[in-house]
């Protein structure tokens, strides 16, 4: 009833507005609109705080808090987690790998080896660590609450395999160096490229998505910024490799290409257990591999090596060109 009282009012002030312009008498309306003004305020002002009343959410006052209103503790980090943060902070400054106990959302409790490369915060109370998982081979992340008997790895606990030894001590060698990868989608390029090569400034047209893009970081990183470089793509064949070989020799950087031979039934189990944008149609992995060109060291590559997964982990192994 108080909304349609006040429309009236307003709606009688209009009237009478409309029909005192009709009559020449204009001025008469115009100096009574402080009077309609003043009792619309008064009228809002003494309704506000009834229940009935639809304009009492602006007006309203505060109910205030019950006698028995106690306010939630605020949740803090606990005693355990700092230490694991603590931990796993001296892992990322000495890079070495960590492992422990981590119960996953079915409840499963399993040991992981982790190769952490960041630690952050989502929330407070809440502390999160973002590293390569050795075992699944796969960049995941992990909340520090569900991890249990953290331990730092030395050396001689890590799970890099002898067969890449040669490579990984020549990679700290390299300089004015681009990483070519080539293979097909979930050949396990991108977690390669995070695990060994995360020093190196990433170039994906996935992230950058235009090609115009692609090659405006690509010069920056080369031209200006003088880093090291990975490109992050499929680069099936040699037209689509050789533009970055070109603009490469054009710097004076070294290209090293690595090959992901994996096998093409292989990559569909895996790119079937991953979620959202991540997954690749089915359609578009096997174009992908049906336009796949075997590289050479003829395309212009200063290096090349073979990369395939064997028993969860990455072997790097020479190129010959025979094969």
């Amino acid at each position: 009833m108080s909304l349609f009282f006040l429309l009236a009012l307003i709606g009688g002030w209009c009237l009478i507005f409309w029909i005192a312009t009709l009559m020449g008498r204009k001025d008469f309306a115009v100096n009574l609109f402080p009077i309609f003004f003043f009792v619309v305020i008064a009228y809002l002002w003494v309704n506000a705080n009834k229940d009935t009343y639809w304009f009492r959410g602006i007006f309203a006052k505060p109910a205030g808090k019950p006698k028995d209103f106690v306010l939630p503790p605020k949740k803090t980090i606990s005693d355990e987690t700092t230490s694991y943060y603590r931990k796993i902070k001296e892992a990322l400054k000495s890079k070495s790998d960590i492992c422990f106990e981590y119960t996953n959302m079915q409840g499963q409790t399993a040991t992981r080896h982790v190769r952490p490369t960041e630690i952050y915060f989502a929330g407070y109370g809440k502390v999160y660590i973002k590293g390569f998982d050795l075992d699944k081979q796969e960049e995941r992340n992990f909340k520090v609450e569900k991890m249990k008997n953290l331990q730092i790895l030395s050396s001689s606990q890590t799970k890099s395999t002898d067969k890449n030894s040669e490579f990984l001590l020549t990679l700290k060698t390299y300089s004015k160096t681009i990483f070519i990868l080539i293979g097909i989608q979930a050949s396990g390029k991108s977690s390669f490229a995070n695990r060994f090569l995360g020093n190196c400034t990433h170039i994906s047209l996935d992230q950058l998505n235009t090609r115009r893009n692609e090659e405006t970081a690509l010069k920056v990183a080369l031209l200006i910024m003088k880093e090291n470089c990975v490109i992050d793509n499929t680069n099936p064949t040699r037209q689509e490799r050789q533009k970055y070989i070109d603009l490469g020799k054009k710097a004076g950087y070294k290209i090293v290409g690595l090959y992901f031979s994996s096998a093409i039934n292989e990559c569909i189990k895996r790119n079937d257990k991953r979620f959202g944008k991540a997954k690749i149609p089915l359609k578009g992995l096997l174009a992908t591999a049906k336009r796949l060109q075997q590289p050479s060291l003829q395309e212009g590559f200063d290096e090349l090596y073979y990369v395939k997964i064997e028993n969860k982990e990455f072997v790097i192994s020479k190129w010959d060109e025979t094969l």
